[in-house]
């Protein structure tokens, strides 16, 4: 199952902006589910002031992962290529939707 799992991932196309992304919201989660248990990980006494740091903290790396468009399997890959590619002119939408249809028949 975990083969089959970690098969769909193509970590060759990952940027580097995906990793810190990614890394920065685990931490934002761990960050929270600890100060759900009373552990302060950030060293400021007030009880008040820490939650609103690490509240701002996980709304702010959780927005922008969500906001990032991060393409980690090798399909999704391939479809921002193919996005790109309009976008820079190389190809039209027109031919993308003549090959999608050939492959609906």
């Amino acid at each position: 199952m975990e083969d089959k799992i970690m098969s769909k991932f193509n970590l060759n196309g990952v940027t580097k902006e995906a990793v810190v992304g990614i890394l920065l919201l685990v931490l934002a989660l761990v960050n929270a589910t600890l100060q759900m248990f009373g552990m302060s990980v950030l060293p400021i006494n007030n009880e008040d002031v820490t939650d609103v740091i690490s509240m701002l903290f996980l709304i702010g790396t959780a927005s922008w992962n969500c906001w990032k468009n991060r393409n980690l399997t090798k399909a999704s890959q391939e479809a921002q290529a193919i996005t790109d590619m309009i976008k820079n002119g190389e190809i039209l939408v027109d031919d993308v939707e003549e090959i999608i249809a050939k492959f609906k028949k």
